[in-house]
């Protein structure tokens, strides 16, 4: 099995390829994916052995200039599409786009666009070719996205409260975050229905960033706290 990873250590960030030995529980370095396109790689979505896109949720990459980007909020951010080869700039003006996923189809790309706070979905024409179809406001910063490979069904980690979560990656001591998860039922691109399935004021846990579900069980992931496994009694 193929594993892919980002890295942002050092100067130049890469998309990292794996092969994963499962019996044997061991990774295999197979090659380092550069490109002048990767500014600011958050979250990456297969689409074939080599190819995938990835969100840039800065394009500046002075760390001055980007403090300047991260308050300003401006729709200047972009998904890339990795064709093997080369990468290329799929769509722009996005405000900092944070997770990104795929329908089980292929025809549509999810992306979480965190400042704006919603999740925008892209018909893919072609590789590397991408026509906005709607855009669903959820009233949270969003995160990072799961899709439910039966469903279809889109799982959303957001923070209720944007700017604690920031404060406790800042100011991780005495700093609480409340999390929500969303479910989003989906047709042909368009959200049909938002779910609420799990929220807490950040006394149990600080910050949902993910979820993944697989029969009737989430487990949801935060960014500086722990991982949260519970069963859905409404899924």
């Amino acid at each position: 099995m193929q594993m892919h990873a980002i890295d942002e250590a050092g100067s130049e960030e890469s998309v990292e390829k794996f092969l994963w030995n499962i019996p044997a529980g061991t990774l295999t370095h197979v090659r380092s994916i550069k490109d002048a396109s990767f500014t600011s790689l958050n979250d990456l979505v297969m689409t074939g052995l080599d190819t995938f896109y990835t969100t840039n949720d800065y394009i500046f990459r002075n760390n001055w200039i980007r403090r300047l980007e991260y308050f300003t909020f401006l729709p200047i951010n972009n998904v890339v599409y990795f064709d093997g080869k080369a990468g290329h700039v799929a769509m722009r003006q996005l405000r900092r786009p944070n997770g990104i996923a795929i329908s089980p189809d292929h025809r549509f790309l999810y992306v979480a666009e965190s400042s704006a706070k919603q999740v925008s979905t892209f018909r893919i024409s072609r590789p590397g070719q991408l026509e906005h179809v709607s855009s669903r406001y959820l009233g949270a910063l969003v995160d990072n996205l799961n899709v439910d490979p039966d469903s279809g069904d889109v799982w959303v980690g957001t923070h209720p409260i944007g700017y604690k979560i920031f404060l406790k990656v800042a100011f991780p001591v005495g700093t609480l975050s409340p999390s929500l998860i969303l479910r989003l039922k989906m047709y042909a691109g368009v959200v049909q229905d938002v779910s609420q399935i799990y929220s807490n004021n950040g006394s149990a846990l600080i910050g949902s960033g993910v979820a993944s579900f697989y029969k009737g069980g989430i487990l949801i992931g935060t960014p500086t706290h722990k991982l949260l496994y519970c069963e859905c009694l409404i899924c």
